[in-house]
Parts: C-alpha cells; structure tokens; sequence
C-alpha cells in the first residue's frame, strides 16, 4: 500500500494542477483574434448547450469515479478468496479503489489545464461569435476577404462574448474521450472474462457517449468541426500516454498489464530494482488474486 507521504504529494499535486487549471478558466484573458469579413462559419446563431458543464462533470468524472470505486469494493468483499496479511477487506478496497481514481483524476485535471492553455493562447472564434459580440464595425461591401482586427463587442453579455474566444479545441469533446478510454481500460483489465459481452456493450456505449458529446458541440455551435476532432484526439490520446507512463509503471496500481501464461497469470513486482514474477491461484482475472508463492524470491 502507498505510504501516506506519498498519497499527500500526490492528492497536493491533483489539487495544485486543478486549481492552476481554475485560475485560468476564471481569470485568464483570451488573446483578442480577428475575423475576416466574409467568414460565414463565425455567423452562426448562439444556442444553449445540450451538455452543460455540470452535466459532463457529472457523467464524465463523477460516474466513472463512482463505478470504479463500487467495483473494487465488490472485488474486494466478494471476488478475493484472500487478503494480505495485516489488512482488511476494507483497507484493500480503499488502496485498489485510489490507485485507479489518482491517475484518472491526475490526467483529467491536468488535461484541463493544457486545454485552458490552449483555449485562451489561441483565441479561435466560436461559431457563434459575431452573434453574441455584435461587432461595431461594418464590413465594406464586396470586400470578403478584409480582415477586421481592431474592433469592440456591441453586446451586453461579457462572459458569453469571453467564452465565443475560446472555441480550440472543445474541452467536453476532449473529457469525453479522456474519461471513455480510461473507463474502457478499467473494464478491460478489472472485470472477469466471463462478463466479455456485457463488458464490450458497455465499452461500445461509452465511445458512443463521448462522439455524441463531440457531436452536440458542433450541433450547437459551439465549436467548429476541427475544434471537436482536435478535443476528442486530444483526450484519448491523453489517456493513452497516462495508462502507458502513470497506471503501468505503478506497480501498486490494481492496473498494472501482468503476463498471462497457460495456467494462469504471472503477478510483477520489484525486489531491489529487480522484476520478479509470481504465479496467481486462480487464473480467470489477473487484477485482484494473491499469488501463491514457491520460493523467498518471488514476493507479491
């Protein structure tokens, strides 16, 4: 189990990041971008948004964060014929259940942050823009290529003509996918292969709810189609680097990849720098077993 130093640095750091991330959605300012006078894709009426914030916070972070923590809860109460020693059912729960909530956590707050970054560095247009700013400069006529860069906002709202500056790339199509991908890891590697088509079902269901996410914001114009395609790479391929440089090299982690042989599993851990494997007393789910060990050289 992690050392309470350790889990302090690693809740501070979650939380530092986020706030950093905070900070800049609150009180950053986008870098004022102009508009060329015959750009039809700014010109776009304002809609409400299908999937508020609250509502991809609830489904992306909150969901997944509770479905993950009542499935190593139930692993841990039902699914392990064994627990080590000096530990409870209860103690090996709350590991297992913040090894896999950290670096989900970790990766969302810090995607968040490069997404900020990279809304207000950029300043692209929202669809739209024009609608909610009303710009106080007119366009010559037969001139659609002028480029207006010098202008002011006719319109009343200040924190909608802020937010029509801030449409690269979309964060909900980005947490979306983010969120999906590491869901669909978790299932991969924590549920029984005995559930593979309720586990394929769900993992179908949670790639359609994140491109139907991407999908809305385009819908809605509140992002340009690139803006959407960008986010959504952007999250997947997030989580890809995080599963691959945070969850695998965390040997504590309940989703650390082990190597599946003939008669079951080989669990890894590290002796003195060195990778020693240990062979599983079961062999049907590789994530939540005690290894039976034949020598003092294989530990768990």
């Amino acid at each position: 189990m992690r050392s309470r130093r350790r889990v302090a640095v690693e809740v501070a750091t979650i939380a530092v990041v986020g706030m950093v991330a905070l900070s800049l959605n609150l009180f950053a300012s986008p870098f004022h971008r102009g508009f060329f006078c015959g750009d039809a894709s700014i010109r776009l009426p304002y809609r409400a948004a299908t999937i508020s914030e609250g509502t991809l916070l609830i489904t992306a972070v909150l969901v997944p964060s509770f479905i993950m923590v009542v499935a190593e809860m139930a692993m841990a109460y039902r699914g392990s014929p064994s627990i080590p020693s000096g530990s409870t059912r209860g103690s090996v729960a709350a590991s297992s259940s913040y090894c896999v909530l950290a670096p989900f956590w970790l990766g969302g707050v810090s995607l968040q942050l490069g997404l900020e970054a990279a809304k207000f560095t950029s300043g692209r247009l929202r669809p739209h823009f024009i609608d909610v700013c009303i710009p106080d400069v007119e366009c010559p006529p037969g001139e659609p290529l002028r480029y207006i860069e010098h202008y002011g906002c006719r319109g009343t709202d200040e924190d909608l003509i802020r937010e029509a500056r801030l449409s690269f790339p979309s964060a909900h199509s980005a947490l979306a996918f983010y969120s999906m991908a590491y869901l669909s890891y978790y299932l991969q590697c924590r549920i029984p292969r005995l559930w593979l088509f309720p586990r394929a079902g769900l993992q179908a269901f949670l790639f359609l709810a994140a491109a139907l996410t991407a999908i809305s914001r385009v819908s809605d114009n509140m992002h340009h189609w690139s803006d959407a395609a960008f986010g959504s790479a952007a999250g997947f391929l997030w989580c890809l680097i995080f599963v691959l440089f945070c969850v695998m090299e965390d040997y504590e982690s309940p989703l650390k990849r082990r190597k599946v042989v003939a008669n079951g599993c080989l669990t890894c851990t590290v002796d003195n720098g060195k990778k020693v494997y240990a062979p599983c007393v079961r062999s049907d789910c590789c994530g939540n077993q005690m290894p039976s060990v034949t020598n003092d050289n294989e530990i768990c």
